[in-house]
This record gives structure tokens, C-alpha cells and sequence, in this order.
């Protein structure tokens, strides 16, 4: 019944009406909520939110003890209803909610009075506060229960609830039948709707003009939902926008027959152009077409149409978008104004639109005021350009600067092995070639033998270490084998310490040479690492390209890692480092048991 309730309800209410399901882990504890019903007052503010995590769109809610609430209600049965300061997300205000159980979850709504705290100079009761925010409401809600004859039909309606607004507008009514009191509800026609609504449940919104009994000549918009055996009635007084609009009729009926007077003036001097069109509907009531009745002279610089009075818009513009004749169609139709900006293609141009319903509503005559934004939009796609070319720049400036530092690092690196390494084996050459110059009447010994021998061998060590450098510089397998050769080399030098499998998934033919280097130097580091820390025997080693991206995954059996106490050395921030520069990812993780590295570069 509650659920009923919220639902019949809920079309017509100026309140937040939502209903959560609890989400429980394994143990049946509640771990969030989840939207499965929003009322039109809160689809304007959270959106489309059905199904989705209460937490997860509202982490505020467990701050400010909202989810405790929540469960607790759930749990317990037991309804909630308070006021609470709320400052997270879109929102920033106070509000009184009441929760209520139903089924397992809860049924909330939510009403916004910071306006009404803002004036308070004392809290008050739950009840009366709540009590205030209702009857401060500017429409007047009034509940009716139908009066029926012995065969069931309807005869009448009871007045069962209104608000104080309803008060203030018929007096003390509960418990009165409404067509002794207001008997043009017959005449009128509302009586008939407030049948209808009743026997089929379909709700029905209109706008009427009701000048019997004591509201004279009076414009009410009313909205009517079937309640039970009965109705819930919304009605706002609208007949200052009514006699406004009226006046605007009168003013442009004036322009029609005083083409020369001050309110022509007026029409044709605005900027924005202007228009009145009437739709064209085909016989399935589809909005196809609208005729041109007349314009402004601004209309003329806005669209680039000329002489379009009586004219089609198909015939003008033939390429023009269906969705300009479904707006302009329902506002044709239901009499609701629509403000937009929207693209015409046909045209070329941005426009900020506010279309509205004129003359009676059979014509389905149309007023459209609207302005070229194309400006306004090029502008801020310009900005949007000019934004993403500084943040290229600045990319370039960032990998230019990493470049140049890792340049000069490995050029320290090269100088100290050349120092330490290349050079000390030939200045070690250099002494021993000194000793081997005989001087005048000395022989050739065998002492001399062994230092010639001392100094073949420090030679032979000197090419091998400037190959080994050579080799740092550009690896030579990867020159003259190829990228897939040269993986599958390092992969056998190191598989006398480990079993290594090497996998290749749709490499190309032809890869840049810096991707074959990082990629390359990249897998040499982490076979390293995993002989001098993993304490692994087994190794995969996979490459895989699919044409946006190479994907390198080295993964070992070792011993694994904390990840909460990962640390980068020189060997992987240099790997991190490199894809990086590429716009790539380094990925560590554990891969039970051992470890799994992961390098993603963008082709």
C-alpha cells in the first residue's frame, strides 16, 4: 500500500520521492543501496540513477549519517524522519527527509528547506516543520474520494485532505462533496476528467480557464492523479502568465493592423530574429513540414532566407533536420515553450531558440525567437583547440627535457665504462708495451715472453669490452636478425639459468626502431632482475601487437612481492621511464605465485 501510495503520489509532488533496494555482502550485512524508483522532482537533480550505487553517486551520505539511517530503518522497520544539513556533491542546503521500510530497502522523501531555515529563528518539531514546508507550498494540493451509486459509477467527489493554500482558497472542505461547492467543475469539464482519471488511472495535466464561483475570471494549470479510489489534485494559479500572454497577443494583433505605428518599430528593431510558422502535420499526426507566416527583418541576416512569407520550410531548406519539426510540433501541440540551442546543418549556423504556442490551439501557430550563436560556438571550439595544441606543446617541452636527461645519463654512463672498464685495460696495455722496450745491450728473457703475453690478453679484453659497449650502444642482433630474432636471443643467453618461453602474437613486419630499443632493453632488464631477485626457474616472455598497441607481458614463478612495498631501482625507473616518454604504461603486479610486468606503447 505504501508503495501505492508513493507512486499515485508522486507525479504531482513538489518533493523528492526515491525508493533504494539494499545491497548486502556474504554475510546478509548491508553494504549500499541502489535507486529502483524516481519520482520527476528527482530526476531533475540526480538524473537517470536507476539501478545504480547509492555510495558511489553520494559518498556524502555517510558523513552526514544518512546511510547509517538507512540501514537502520531497513533493518528495524522502524521510520525516520529529520532535517539534515547537507553540503556534498550538487548539493549545499538543508532538507527534511522521511525514510520508510518497504520490502528491503527504503522509501525516502526529501524536500528542500533552506529557504524556510534561512527565516527560522527557532528549530521546530519534525512534525510541525514538516507540517510548515507543505503549507508554504505555492500550489494547492487537494486529495478527493469518489462519491458512487448503487451501480458503481461515479457521482461525486469528498474533499479528504488540502493543504493550507487549498484552505485558504475554498475554506474548510474536508468532508464536503466538491459539486456542491463548486458546481462549474461540471460545466467546465473537470468533473468529467476527474472521472476519467479515476476509472483508468491515466494522470492528465491541463491548462483551463474556470470564472465560476468565487474565482471570477481566473487561469488555473492542474495536474490530476488517480489515487486509490480516488484523486490527488495539484492547482496553480496561473492567470497572471495568462493575462501577460494574452497582453503579448493583443500586442502583436496591434503590429498586424498598425503596420506603422511604434509596436512595429518595436518588432522590427530587435536583433534577434523572429518569426511566427504554422505546423504541418501528415495523416499519421507527425510534424513534417511548417509554413512561414511572417518575420522580422532580422530574420532575414539571421538565416540568409529571403522572402519566405507563405513559404514551406521543406521547400526552402529540403535538407533541414527532423528534429526542428518534432520540437517545433510538440510546442505546437501541447502549448509548452521550449528554450534550446541547436545546429542547423542546412544553414550552417548555431541557434539559442525560445519557441512558444500563439493564437488558438487548432492553428498550431507557432512564435520562434532565436539568435545566431555560430560565433559564440566557433569561438569556444577555437579556445578548445588552442587548449589542446598548448597541451601537445607542453607534452613535446616535457619529452624533449626527458629526452635530453636521458641522453646525458647514458652518455655518463658510457664515459664511466670507457674510464673504468675500456680504459683502465689499455693504459694497463700502455705499461706493460713500455716494459717490452729493450734497452741498449739488453736481451730478449722470458720475462719479456710473459709480459707480451700479459699484453695480448689485456687487448683481447679491450675488443671485447668496446664490443660489449658497442653492443650497449645499438645490440647488433637487433640490425642484422631482426626484432623477433633478437628477443629470442636474450632469451637463450639466459636459459642456463632459467626455463624461459618466448611468445610472439601478429608482430608486423616492420616496427619503429625506437619501440624495437625500449622494448628490447626493456625485456634484457627484467630477465636481470628476476635471476637476481625473484628466485625463479620459470619465465614467459609475450609480445603482442593489434595494430593500436604493443603489449609486453614478462611474468616469473619467484617469490613475489608486497605491493604495498614496491620499490622502483635504477633498472625500472629507466624502463618506467622510456615507455613513458612513448605515452605508455609500466604495470607491476603479483601474479600468484611470482610476478607480472606489463609494458603497454601505443603504436
Amino acid at each position: 500500500m505504501k508503495q501505492k501510495l508513493l507512486q499515485s503520489a508522486m507525479d504531482s509532488s513538489a518533493a523528492m520521492i526515491q525508493v533504494f533496494e539494499a545491497v548486502r555482502d556474504n554475510e546478509g550485512a548491508i553494504i549500499d543501496f541502489k535507486w529502483i524508483l524516481n519520482n520527476p522532482a528527482s530526476e531533475k537533480l540526480y538524473g537517470d540513477v536507476l539501478g545504480k550505487s547509492l555510495l558511489s553517486l553520494n559518498p556524502g551520505v555517510i558523513e552526514e549519517g544518512i546511510f547509517d539511517t538507512f540501514k537502520q530503518v531497513t533493518e528495524t522497520g522502524i521510520p525516520d524522519a529529520s532535517e539534515r544539513h547537507y553540503a556534498h556533491e550538487q548539493f549545499k542546503g538543508w532538507f527534511y527527509q522521511s525514510v520508510v521500510k518497504l520490502n528491503d530497502g527504503v522509501a525516502t522523501s526529501t524536500i528542500d528547506i533552506t529557504h524556510i531555515k534561512n527565516t527560522e529563528l527557532k528549530a521546530r518539531s519534525g512534525l510541525e516543520f514538516f507540517q510548515s514546508v507543505v503549507d508554504s507550498s505555492l500550489d494547492v494540493i487537494q486529495v478527493f474520494e469518489a462519491v458512487r451509486n448503487e451501480k458503481g459509477n461515479i457521482i461525486d467527489f469528498v474533499w479528504i485532505l488540502n493543504n493550507t493554500q487549498g484552505v485558504r482558497q475554498n475554506g474548510d472542505v474536508v468532508g464536503k462533496r466538491l459539486t456542491t461547492l463548486s458546481p462549474g467543475v461540471i460545466v467546465s469539464g473537470i468533473f468529467d476528467k476527474m472521472v476519467q482519471v479515476t476509472e483508468t488511472g491515466i494522470s492528465y495535466k491541463h491548462e483551463h480557464h474556470y470564472p465560476y464561483e468565487h474565482f471570477g475570471d481566473a487561469w488555473f494549470y492542474q495536474a490530476l492523479v488517480k489515487y486509490e479510489d480516488g484523486i490527488i489534485m495539484t492547482t496553480r494559479d496561473i492567470t497572471t502568465e495568462k493575462r501577460a500572454e494574452q497582453e503579448l497577443l493583443n500586442i502583436k494583433d496591434k503590429l498586424a493592423k498598425k503596420a506603422a505605428d511604434k509596436y512595429v518599430w518595436l518588432f522590427n528593431s530587435i536583433e534577434q530574429g523572429f518569426c511566427t510558422i504554422q505546423m504541418i502535420f501528415n495523416e499519421a499526426d507527425e510534424p513534417v513540414d511548417y509554413r512561414f507566416l511572417e518575420m522580422n527583418k532580422a530574420f532575414e541576416a539571421q538565416t540568409g532566407l529571403k522572402n519566405a512569407v507563405g513559404k514551406t520550410v521543406r521547400t526552402m531548406l529540403p535538407e533541414h533536420e527532423n528534429h526542428w519539426y518534432e520540437i517545433y510540433g510538440e510546442v505546437a501541440k501541447t502549448g509548452m515553450s521550449k528554450h534550446f540551442e541547436e545546429y542547423a546543418a542546412a544553414l550552417g549556423r548555431w541557434y539559442d531558440v525560445y519557441a512558444f504556442r500563439i493564437d488558438a490551439p487548432e492553428d498550431y501557430h507557432v512564435a520562434v525567437l532565436f539568435n545566431d550563436v555560430s560565433e559564440r560556438k566557433k569561438a569556444a571550439e577555437n579556445l578548445l583547440k588552442a587548449q589542446e595544441v598548448e597541451k601537445k606543446q607542453k607534452h613535446r617541452r616535457e619529452l624533449l627535457k626527458a629526452t635530453l636527461n636521458a641522453q646525458e645519463k647514458e652518455r655518463r654512463r658510457i664515459a664511466e665504462n670507457l674510464h673504468n672498464g675500456l680504459g683502465q685495460i689499455l693504459f694497463g696495455a700502455l705499461l706493460n708495451f713500455n716494459q717490452l722496450n729493450l734497452k741498449k745491450g739488453e736481451t730478449w728473457t722470458a720475462q719479456h715472453d710473459e709480459i707480451r703475453q700479459m699484453t695480448m690478453s689485456l687487448l683481447q679484453q679491450a675488443i671485447r669490452e668496446s664490443r660489449d659497449i658497442s653492443h650497449e650502444l645499438m645490440p647488433n642482433v637487433l640490425q642484422d636478425f631482426g626484432f623477433k630474432a633478437a628477443i629470442e636471443d636474450i632469451c637463450k643467453q639466459f636459459k642456463g639459468v632459467l626455463d624461459i618461453r618466448c611468445l610472439f602474437h601478429n608482430l608486423p613486419e616492420l616496427m619503429e626502431q625506437y619501440i624495437e630499443i625500449v622494448i628490447y632493453r626493456g625485456v634484457q632488464e627484467l630477465l636481470v632482475n628476476i635471476i637476481k631477485h625473484a628466485n625463479a626457474n620459470k619465465v614467459t616472455v609475450s609480445i603482442n601487437y593489434d595494430a593500436k598497441q604493443y603489449t609486453v607481458e614478462v611474468s616469473d614463478n619467484g617469490k613475489g612481492f608486497d605491493a604495498k612495498k614496491i620499490s622502483y631501482g635504477i633498472g625500472l625507473h629507466t624502463i618506467r621511464q622510456h615507455v613513458e616518454l612513448l605515452r605508455g604504461v609500466l604495470d607491476i603486479s603479483p601474479a600468484n605465485p611470482g610476478t607480472r610486468v606489463q609494458l603497454t606503447i601505443p603504436s
